[in-house]
């Protein structure tokens, strides 16, 4: 009993120390509806300052759409995508934070998630054109805030691809020493009417290698190995 103990203690300190590690890593950020997939199952529904169809995204200013995926119109990944136009013109960059100001001629939507204050994070995503009332790609915005004193982060542009030449792109963002909650708003821009569509948007800590959720699992399946070799019988010699 004694030589079988010494021979999984080193599996069991290895377990907790994943364990350890896993749970006092950053904290990971977790988008309500990163893919847009929440919400009911229909061709197409709008988003809204109070989020009245639960999608886990609220509209700045005019509303925008969910829209379901079809053939010549597909979601990058899943069934849905989010798809926002602006009037020629309407929308000059300027950063905006979060709620509704009562401007009109683009979409905007955001959603808000937890983080650690002062921990850098990895935002991706995927955008397309679109050319819903023959409106033209143009440049998508993104802004990132600190959703506790509605204060901007940060703004990041992208040129928005073709028409549904589904793309990816990403920036970092930190947050700051006191800031809890931050908010990621989309929007599009250009001097034309402009169109964009948005899915698969995903937020992680910078550098964690593997994340968190891997090390758990790790160190769990070395606890299951552990209990595995300690059981009665288990062991050949």
């Amino acid at each position: 009993m004694t030589l079988r103990f010494i021979r999984i203690a080193p599996i069991a300190a290895t377990a907790i120390a994943l364990i350890l590690i896993s749970l006092s890593s950053p904290a990971h950020a977790f988008l309500v509806s990163p893919g847009f997939e929440q919400g009911p199952d229909v061709a197409e529904v709008s988003f809204s300052g109070t989020d009245a169809a639960g999608l886990g995204w609220f509209a700045s200013n005019t509303d925008g759409e969910r829209f379901k995926s079809t053939g010549p119109k597909p979601a990058a990944e899943g069934l849905f995508y989010a798809s926002l136009l602006q009037n020629a013109g309407m929308y000059n960059g300027a950063a905006l934070g979060i709620g509704n100001f009562g401007l009109s001629g683009f979409d905007r939507i955001y959603s808000s998630f937890a983080v650690t204050p002062g921990t850098a994070y990895d935002v991706s995503f995927l955008h397309a054109g679109d050319d819903r009332f023959g409106y033209l790609a143009g440049t998508s915005v993104v802004e990132v805030v600190d959703a506790d004193a509605n204060s901007t982060l940060g703004q990041f542009f992208f040129a928005t691809p073709g028409l549904f030449n589904w793309q990816s792109a990403g920036f970092q963002f930190s947050s700051g020493a006191a800031t809890s909650h931050v908010a990621l708003a989309f929007t599009v821009m250009g001097a034309n009417n402009t169109s964009g569509v948005f899915d698969a948007i995903t937020v992680s800590p910078s550098g964690v290698v593997p994340e968190p959720p891997s090390l758990l699992l790790v160190g769990l399946g070395a606890l299951g190995l552990l209990a595995l070799r300690a059981r009665p019988g288990s062991h050949s010699n």
